[in-house]
């Protein structure tokens, strides 16, 4: 071979650690070396050497690091952090209030807050660092303005259904929370009520009113007929059966009175009784009849009359008494029928309260009867109330009616047979002389 007069360096990204060598080795990725050198050396914190064969290694690029030694490659910023500056050896954190949404952040970004991240905007909220994207405030919450780093809670009065707000709403009339940091309002229940916005609570009805409920906005009078006797009611009662509510927004119910009656329940008034009827006691619900042998004429009333002497009340519910018609008399108040005169008696007319006996010279054989009957001819009636008439016995007669006794046969005369209305004459050749 041709001998040499000198040795040559090893160039740069090369090295040779042995002599007598008649080349040089490339550096391995991750590794530089000098002009002349005799080992290679591994890159820095910071710095990376992808390729073999390196004179120099690489510094990491802004949004990238490299926190270890001899590395082939840079490493992004994560989500949530940035790097400004080349050669890092680690990336910042976003600060609260802030985020940063990709990887690979150099700060230099549209909308970037320098050394912050990007804003949060209205609605949304970092509460540390290093986050790549910001919260949303939570139902029941808002967040008013960019850059918070916390949520704020709805006060009591408000309310926020929903993820992301930025204000509050007002509870409405017939809701309320009483409670900050509430997602929905609550709706007044049965007996409460509430006429404004931005309500803590609920107002309890008064008596004589109610709320059915949900979410009323105003309590509502009881009507006629019903009443509520406290309050916080959610229904008014029903005036009972023998009472009435006779106005709106009334706390109780009033027994009917004497002389009234109310059959119904939920009733304004009551009935005054019909004629017929009674009631002697309040809270009546029915009205009572009258018994047979009083009546009432009148409505209203809270008794019944008995009958006068000489009539009577024969049914139940009777408006008016009724005179005992002729043939009947009654002596006594208050009875149901009328007595019929008795044999031997009458009653000429309605009315009255005794019989009178039949006259002499007339009988009555049958009861209830008008008039006396006139003893036929042939016989007679000798005393007043006579049942019944006599025939005449055998030798007296009577030709008249209406006879109190009988005619004794003259002499020459004799009378064979009773009942006879004349006597009859001797024939000839014979006689009598009594």
């Amino acid at each position: 071979g041709i001998a040499s007069t000198s040795q040559t360096e090893c160039p740069e990204g090369t090295y040779q650690p042995n002599s007598n060598q008649t080349s040089c080795i490339d550096t391995n990725p991750g590794n530089f070396s000098p002009a002349g050198a005799s080992s290679q050396t591994p890159c820095p914190v910071g710095t990376y050497g992808p390729n073999s064969a390196m004179a120099a290694c690489l510094a990491a690029e802004p949004g990238h690091y490299v926190w270890q030694p001899m590395q082939t490659e840079q490493i992004p910023c994560p989500p949530g952090k940035f790097q400004p500056n080349i050669g890092a050896t680690s990336c910042l954190s976003a600060h609260e209030g802030h985020y940063i949404p990709g990887e690979g952040s150099t700060g230099q970004e549209a909308g970037f807050v320098l050394f912050a991240g990007i804003e949060c905007e209205p609605g949304t909220y970092s509460d540390r660092r290093g986050l790549d994207a910001c919260k949303e405030a939570d139902p029941g919450h808002y967040v008013p303005a960019g850059g918070a780093i916390e949520q704020l809670a709805c006060s009591a009065g408000f309310n926020q259904p929903s993820m992301g707000a930025t204000e509050c709403l007002s509870n409405e009339p017939g809701y309320y929370t009483y409670e900050s940091g509430t997602a929905n309002p609550l709706a007044c229940q049965g007996g409460s009520y509430q006429p404004d916005s931005e309500s803590t609570g609920c107002i309890e009805t008064d008596p004589g009113h109610y709320a059915a409920g949900p979410a009323d906005t105003s309590q509502t009078p009881c009507t006629t007929g019903t009443y509520a006797p406290d309050g916080v009611a959610d229904q008014c009662k029903t005036a009972d059966a023998g009472h009435y509510v006779s106005g709106e927004g009334s706390t109780g119910q009033e027994a009917c009175t004497a002389g009234t009656h109310q059959p119904s329940t939920g009733e304004s008034s009551c009935l005054d009784a019909d004629p017929g009827h009674y009631t002697d006691q309040d809270a009546a619900a029915e009205q009572v009849p009258c018994s047979p042998g009083t009546y009432q004429g009148s409505a209203g009333q809270t008794s019944c009359t008995e009958s006068d002497w000489g009539y009577h009340v024969p049914e139940p519910g009777s408006a008016e008494q009724v005179l005992c018609p002729a043939g009947t008399y009654q002596p006594s108040t208050g009875k149901s029928d009328c007595y019929p005169a008795e044999k031997g008696r009458y009653v000429s007319s309605a009315g009255a309260t005794e019989s009178t006996p039949c006259e002499k010279g007339t009988y009555q054989s049958e009861e209830g009867q008008a008039e006396c009957l006139e003893a036929d001819p042939g016989h007679y009636s000798e005393s007043e109330g006579s049942e019944a008439q006599i025939p005449c016995a055998r030798g007296s007669y009577q030709g008249e009616s209406a006879q109190t006794e009988c005619i004794n046969s003259e002499p020459g005369y004799y009378v064979f047979t009773s009942a006879a209305t004349s006597p009859t004459a001797c024939d000839p050749g014979l006689y009598q002389p009594l």
